[in-house]
């Protein structure tokens, strides 16, 4: 059954999300104990989601606990009430009883004969609602959501719903019946035998369903963000991916912002340009084929952002308009609402409304009055895109050539070399104060990475920067404090977290583990 959804070649792609993992752990803990458990994990389009999800449905399989694993993508079913309703009730049963053919659970008349015993009645009279002329959706739609629930019950068993692409059941309010669709999944999701984790890709839209406190949904899902990979687990990812040395995978790091979908387009096209023409993997091939995965139309990565770009905006309103923010930022990012007005030559009330709609679409952010792609990539993509740039798959080697170094001297060179310019600047500044020779570590294997470490006399000094506008919070610190933890420094040392601000959880939690925090660096 597995295989069909989660073949082994991507099960070993799988990377990092341990806290993602010791979630999922603590959610099955709470079904098989009787308690209520329900978790929601939302984040861009292809950074992850669906193979949490789908890694917990092995871990519920091989499990010896007994729980049982339905993993059920709504985006495939939600094309009417009444198909929505025999594909949940189906998939359901295809999963927990163990089945081989999902088709077979999906013709009503082979799913009644699949079924066991116990259940018989409830799905033939399920069944008979579906058939029914002036059929009840409120009903049908009931029975649906609570199907897992009397499945737990009358076959004794505890399930684990898996809902991939959860925001899909809103569609179903368009249909005659339907209007309190989320109302009505509600009702039934507190069965103490069955736990929910839910996953979607529209961001704002799922924050809205379960954080809203006019939601029916308000209050139900503990919300989970799942986020870009950091350095070392990009690292790792490639690694399973591609043969090259530490430099070449950060330059991926850098290119993708750590998103996995990203990094796999381009370690697989980086795979096929050293397979077909025998060129060397570095840093410059992986340049090359960063370019070419992104600006030709066979790319992945262009695919990708075209298929966002366009279901994005379906989604919204005020189409052309927002096209015209979106051209202005892809070059000047960073502008606020009135800079963005003058250059539209409208009021800010109208840009306040174009900016809220592509927020709420997810594909800008907002941060400090200033707004941002909220995929660099997608930025990248549409800047040539506008311009009507579109590559061969083998495109001639002075365009390609040309692309590169434009990559280079526009996302690349400016962002590294202020980088490098910071942190020497950072680092002559720690070595004064504190009377030390400071320099960056990286263990021997690869997986630790401190930004700068000295010693005076027997005790290690350990620094941690964050140079951003918003402030460390209480994760960063943690993740400081860790990874620390984790290192080959077990003796006397002195942990420092240097950023422009903290929150206030940020410095509790220094506080109890021991990280002296640095404000303001620039003023030291």
């Amino acid at each position: 059954m597995l295989e069909r959804i989660y073949p082994e070649y991507m099960q070993s792609l799988f990377t990092n999300r341990e806290k993602e993992l010791r979630l999922l752990e603590l959610i099955k803990e709470k079904v098989i104990t009787g308690k209520p458990a329900r978790i929601s994990f939302f984040g861009l389009r292809r950074i992850g989601k669906t193979m949490i999800l789908k890694e917990s449905l092995k871990r519920c399989l091989k499990a010896k606990s007994g729980i049982k694993g339905a993993y059920l993508n709504l985006e495939e079913f939600t094309t009417s009430p009444e198909d929505f309703a025999l594909n949940y009730v189906g998939r359901t049963c295809f999963w927990t009883l163990g089945g081989k053919q999902l088709e077979t659970y999906l013709i009503p008349e082979k799913l009644l004969i699949s079924v066991p015993e116990e259940i018989k009645d409830d799905v033939s009279n399920f069944l008979i609602m579906l058939r029914d002329e002036k059929v009840n959706r409120t009903n049908l739609l009931n029975f649906a959501f609570g199907f897992p629930s009397l499945l737990s019950i009358k076959l004794n068993i505890k399930i684990m719903m898996l809902l991939d692409e959860f925001q899909k059941i809103l569609e179903l309010k368009r249909f005659r019946g339907c209007k309190n669709v989320i109302s009505l999944f509600r009702g039934k999701i507190e069965a103490k035998n069955v736990g929910y984790m839910i996953a979607g890709s529209a961001i704002s839209i799922m924050h809205d369903m379960v954080s809203n406190n006019r939601s029916p949904l308000f209050n139900q899902f503990r919300e989970e963000s799942i986020e870009y990979f950091d350095k070392i687990a990009s690292r790792e990812l490639i690694r399973k991916l591609i043969r090259c040395d530490i430099k070449t995978k950060d330059v991926i790091y850098k290119l993708s912002n750590g998103h996995p979908f990203y990094i796999n387009a381009i370690a697989s096209r980086v795979n096929i340009l050293n397979s077909l023409f025998e060129m060397k993997i570095d840093i410059e091939l992986v340049k090359r084929a960063y370019v070419i995965e992104a600006l030709s139309s066979k790319g992945d990565i262009y695919k990708h952002c075209e298929y966002i770009y366009d279901v994005s905006l379906e989604r919204a309103k005020y189409g052309n308009s927002l096209k015209a923010v979106l051209k202005i930022l892809t070059n000047k990012p960073g502008l606020n609402q009135s800079e963005l007005a003058r250059r539209l030559k409208i009021t800010q009330g109208a840009v306040r409304t174009y900016l809220n709609e592509l927020i709420n679409v997810d594909l800008l952010v907002e941060k400090d009055n200033q707004y941002f792609f909220k995929d660099q990539i997608l930025r990248y993509w549409l800047s040539y895109r506008e311009l009507g740039t579109e590559l061969s798959e083998k495109p001639r080697e002075k365009v390609l050539y040309e692309l590169v170094r434009d990559l280079e001297e526009r996302y690349l060179r400016a962002s590294s070399e202020l980088g490098r310019a910071k942190e020497h600047e950072f680092k002559s500044r720690l070595e004064d104060k504190y009377g030390l020779k400071l320099s960056n570590y990286l263990s021997k294997d690869g997986q630790i990475e401190l930004d700068l470490i000295g010693r005076k006399g027997r005790t290690t000094y350990i620094f941690e920067i964050k140079w951003r506008n918003k402030p460390s919070n209480y994760k960063d610190i943690k993740k400081f404090f860790e990874k620390v933890k984790s290192s080959e420094f077990k003796g006397k040392k002195r942990m420092f977290f240097a950023a422009k601000s903290f929150t206030d959880g940020a410095r509790k939690y220094a506080g109890r583990s021991g990280v002296e925090l640095i404000e303001e660096i620039a003023a030291i």
